[in-house]
């Protein structure tokens, strides 16, 4: 009986290791997430672009985020927008000023809720990403970006 519910067990996981594997391919042959590497969401990128906030803003609110399940709620005055999953997880944009005629702008996911050591739904945060990549890519071809890894405090 031991063996038969380890046999069993394995069998569980390899099958949720292949449906997860195949969700994956399919989500980056749409073009809806990149292959990133595991904890990219500990990383902030930080865009360097002709982009201005509102025109980053006018993207936001043109393009559906259905996807990832979030609420956007935009701060002009501080020039940042925040998206808040319902998957247990926010991201930011916030200008981070001009540096050498461009406009800089931060991205990062600054919250998050685990389980079992990884977030809940990656598969939104690496897609949130891909999306606001591609929003800036769209608006100057000639976006740089740079990621950092971030320090985090995590509670238990």
């Amino acid at each position: 009986m031991g063996v038969l519910f380890f046999i069993i067990i394995i069998a569980v996981i390899v099958g949720a290791f292949v449906a997860g594997s195949a969700r994956n391919k399919k989500l980056i042959e749409e073009g809806k997430i990149i292959d990133r590497g595991t904890g990219f969401y500990e990383n902030a990128e930080t865009f360097t672009t002709s982009a201005t906030y509102d025109e980053i803003e006018k993207a936001v609110r043109g393009t559906s985020f259905s996807d990832c399940a979030v609420d956007i709620l935009y701060y002009p005055d501080s020039k940042s927008i925040l998206f808040k999953s319902s998957h247990a997880w926010n991201a930011t944009i916030k200008y981070a000023g001009a540096q050498n005629g461009k406009n800089v702008f931060k991205f990062s996911f600054p919250t998050w809720r685990t389980h079992k050591g990884v977030p809940y739904r990656v598969d939104t945060m690496n897609m949130m990403e891909t999306y606001i990549e591609k929003i800036f890519l769209s608006i100057d071809p000639q976006t740089t970006v740079v990621s950092q890894k971030q320090k985090y405090k995590t509670k238990f």
